[in-house]
């Protein structure tokens, strides 16, 4: 069987979508399964993100320009460019799927190539699998256009699989699709144990760590301004923060501003390696996110024996088990969240036994064996059933 993964950011990403894609292209069968990677190209000749381990030789990887010409809506000239690089691209990868003849494509979080996807899909025969992980719904509320995106992926698609269950009560509600297929996110606790080997140096023990890409909706600054008052309240630890994006330079203000920079500091974006050994070396990650799904960093987190303090949002309540592993706070309960912190910070026998029950957790609820094994299920039904 034929199966091609379509991550348009895989080679720019660090983010869980990318790391789950990565993990998926390293388990499946090559005996069984053919493998294709479908991705925007950022490099010529790029085969690896340098965030992630290398892909395994036997993936084949395609890459071609798909910049979205609808982000250039305003500016005319600037469209057509763009919208005259989609078509070339498009009409590129139909031959690359006539002399494939790819069985499934699996898509990770929709964007506008799914409209593309869709089309391709009646021409070419292949069957459409799309794993929705939250950013999708927060994006589909503003406008017409992305709701509209949203139903013809709901509709088009042979199989929808969500990573949270809040997610697949959203798509219900919502969308009113109540057909999607619950599969959380896994990780093999073994193999990141072995990745972050020893801890790091840059990091104090007992430090707190935030690991992510610096957007928006990841409230960067709500969490600097939290930890701020930490400090005022007394407490001594650090925190790290470990990641890149549109709101670095709004973090640093803020740090600069309040004159912790010795006490909150920037780390920038880091490989795998290195931000699993930074975050053993911590004693706590923590969250700020307006929105999430069923964020991989913190399986990461809690199979290296972290608890999490994170928002009480979307499929966060399914991983973080309030005073068992960690402690949720309500999104914008700044107070809370602050209280927790502290809470922790001053009891690190507490902290380092709700750690032990976070590596439990993992052992028992998100095996990536068994993530895979529901994954491959489907891929095998679409054939069961003399769909392919």
């Amino acid at each position: 069987m034929k199966i091609a993964f379509w991550s348009t950011s895989y080679f720019r990403g660090f983010g869980g979508a990318e790391k789950i894609v990565n993990d998926m292209l390293h388990s499946l069968n090559p005996a069984e399964f053919k493998l294709f990677l479908i991705t925007e190209r950022i490099d010529k000749g790029q085969v690896n993100n340098h965030f992630f381990r290398p892909l395994p030789a036997a993936v084949e990887i395609y890459q071609n320009t798909f910049t979205n010409p609808l982000l250039a809506l305003h500016h005319p000239l600037l469209f057509l460019i763009r919208l005259l690089k989609y078509l070339k691209a498009a009409l590129q990868l139909g031959l690359f799927f006539w002399s494939k003849r790819i069985d499934v494509i699996h898509l990770h979080m929709v964007n506008i190539d799914v409209l593309l996807l869709i089309l391709y899909k009646y021409l070419f025969r292949y069957r459409l699998v799309i794993t929705f992980t939250g950013m999708e719904i927060l994006l589909a509320d503003a406008g017409v256009l992305s709701k509209w995106k949203m139903k013809a992926a709901l509709h088009h698609a042979d199989r929808v699989t969500t990573v949270s269950r809040d997610i697949g009560r959203q798509l219900a509600q919502k969308f009113n699709y109540p057909n999607s297929h619950y599969i959380r996110n896994g990780i093999d606790i073994k193999a990141i144990e072995t990745i972050a080997g020893q801890p790091s140096a840059d990091v104090e023990a007992g430090s707190f760590i935030f690991c992510g890409r610096l957007h928006p909706v990841k409230r960067i600054t709500f969490l600097i301004d939290a930890y701020h008052g930490c400090i005022k309240a007394g407490c001594g630890n650090k925190l790290y923060i470990i990641g890149d994006g549109e709101e670095r330079e709004k973090a640093r203000e803020r740090i600069e501003a309040y004159g912790i920079a010795d006490r909150v500091i920037l780390m920038g974006a880091r490989d795998h390696q290195a931000t699993m050994r930074m975050m053993a070396g911590g004693g706590c990650l923590l969250l700020s996110s307006s929105s999430e799904g069923n964020p991989v960093v913190i399986l990461e987190a809690m199979a290296l024996g972290l608890p999490v303090i994170a928002p009480d949002v979307g499929g966060i309540g399914e991983m973080v088990l309030n005073d068992v592993n960690g402690f949720l706070y309500p999104a914008n309960n700044q107070s809370q969240f602050r209280e927790y912190i502290l809470k922790l910070a001053r009891n690190p026998a507490l902290a380092q036994q709700m750690g032990r029950n976070a590596r439990e957790a993992v052992l028992q609820n998100f095996s990536h064996r068994h993530m895979m094994d529901q994954y491959v299920d489907i891929y095998r039904s679409l054939a069961d059933v003399g769909q392919i």
